[in-house]
């Protein structure tokens, strides 16, 4: 079964300030990302990727989509994902163990 990974646009006023702190750092092996979107990332994995890991090594394919902030954080996701980076520590977070693909109930 393939699986979708979205991120949502900004939605709170609060979140306004994620696209204005410009400044890049490093991520992912990376060595300048957006730092308003690799914070943003970061805090988004290690909340949701403990409930999602399990989920998503049921899949057989996994793409990620998004739009305004979550086009931008799916593009950095997506990037660490793909860099095959596996000592470090942002993509340890972001990483599940493949396992068996079966069908699950949409969350």
């Amino acid at each position: 079964m393939d699986c979708a990974f979205v991120f949502t646009g900004t939605s709170t006023f609060a979140e306004l300030g994620t696209s204005f702190k410009l400044v890049g750092h490093p991520y992912c092996g990376f060595k300048k990302v957006h730092r308003g979107y690799q914070d943003k990332l970061y805090w988004l994995m290690k909340g949701l990727m403990p409930k999602l890991r399990s989920k998503m090594a049921q899949c057989s394919r996994r793409t990620c989509t998004g739009h305004s902030l979550g086009g931008s954080l799916c593009d950095v996701w997506s990037a660490c994902a793909n860099s095959k980076r596996t000592n470090d520590k942002h993509y340890k977070l972001q990483m599940w163990t493949k396992g068996v693909p079966q069908l699950m109930p949409e969350i």
